[in-house]
């Protein structure tokens, strides 16, 4: 029967988030109910609560959430009730692209992640209304929408953890859903540094944080993470303490400046930009190194347009790409990072800030003040 819960819903890009009593619908077909651990909050997730993202308002967010299955639909494999999971971005997990461990790359990546619906048009969550479901609500954000107590989600969008996984891991590992994944997967599948590089960073967000921790699993001989945030730099975590680190205003202190002075005039090898401005990647392709990469690793405006000159990207032999969820695979890559975690080989865990469920106004405040770095609301 319908599940009936709480979650944080975004009425409209006018109205501030609130939570709310909405009902769920049965698991249909590759759906799986989820009762939510935890779930860490993304800038996306502000984005979306403001209009400006893919899925619109009216619309149930949370993309980076963990839990325990409760119950599971037709045709669902590999899952059972009781299982601990993390949840992740949806793949049709059938397309050369998803065949080929590229799932972030799906076919279907924009229909199962920001229809926020099912594929043939039905609504999986309403809003209650004196215990009755009446207005539809946009839901499957990212295949989940798991700022909530339950989640209806794609079931391409778990990872299965181990069975000894307790509620402890799973609030500690939750936002290797999405921003985690997304930094360190840059760095770690698609730079793939080889030892003695010199890498920059721009945007100290938990994003190019993680790409940072993951910087140095590399062997680099130079780290550099830039932000035009200061206040980022005066609370990092003992993890990052050999990183070098400047805040530089773009306007009044070019980053093509900053990273050429710091590298000795010789440029970095790798530059990863995980804002999206067009500025930025304007000045971080003339502050590269012979034959050395952009990599574009956080979305900015739709119609943001960065001017480049092909010429000395042929006599430099330099290039610029993109990455879309760090090209990881979730049911490889997370794994991967969860056990380098329990190494102490890359503490993600020390990003974190933990609030209790109903606190999410203030972790939004705490976030957008620049005083947390990645914030994890605690369900349960």
């Amino acid at each position: 029967m319908p599940t009936q819960t709480e979650a944080y819903v975004s009425p409209s890009p006018a109205e501030p988030v609130q939570l709310r009593r909405i009902e769920l619908v049965d698991p249909g077909e590759g759906e799986v109910l989820v009762e939510v651990v935890a779930c860490s909050i993304c800038a996306t997730d502000i984005k979306a609560a403001e209009g400006h993202f893919l899925l619109a308002p009216p619309l149930i967010l949370g993309h980076e959430g963990s839990g325990i299955v409760r119950e599971v639909g037709h045709n669902v494999a590999g899952f059972q009730p009781g299982d601990k999971v993390v949840m992740t971005f949806a793949s049709c997990r059938q397309c050369r692209h998803c065949i080929a461990s590229r799932p972030s790359y799906c076919t279907q990546v924009g229909s199962l992640n920001f229809d926020g619906r099912r594929q043939d048009g039905s609504y999986v969550a309403s809003m209650v209304t004196e215990g009755k479901p009446l207005a539809p609500l946009n839901a499957l954000f990212f295949g989940q929408s798991s700022l909530a107590r339950h989640v209806l989600a794609h079931a391409t969008s778990l990872v299965k953890l181990e069975d000894n996984t307790t509620v402890e891991d799973l609030r500690s590992i939750t936002a290797m859903g999405c921003g985690f994944q997304t930094g360190a997967g840059a760095v770690l599948n698609v730079a793939q540094p080889p030892p003695g590089s010199r890498i920059a960073v721009i945007g100290a967000g938990s994003v190019g944080l993680a790409a940072a921790l993951a910087a140095l699993l590399t062997d680099p001989a130079q780290i550099l993470l830039v932000d035009n945030d200061g206040r980022k730099f005066a609370r990092l975590p003992a993890c990052l303490s050999s990183v070098n680190h400047k805040s530089s205003n773009v306007s009044v202190n070019p980053l093509t400046e900053v990273l050429r002075r710091v590298t000795d005039d010789q440029g970095a090898d790798f530059i990863l930009d995980c804002v999206g401005a067009a500025s930025l990647i304007e000045a971080a392709i003339p502050a590269l190194a012979i034959r050395g990469t952009v990599i574009t690793v956080g979305g900015g405006p739709p119609n943001a347009r960065a001017s480049i000159r092909p010429l000395d990207m042929l006599r430099s032999g330099i290039a610029w790409r993109g990455t879309h969820q760090g090209d990881s695979d979730p049911r490889e890559f997370i794994p991967l990072l969860i056990r380098l975690q329990k190494e102490g080989k890359l503490r993600l865990d020390q990003l974190l800030s933990f609030y209790d469920f109903d606190k999410l106004h203030a972790a939004l405040n705490d976030l957008k003040e620049g005083k947390v770095y990645k914030p994890v609301l605690v369900v349960r």
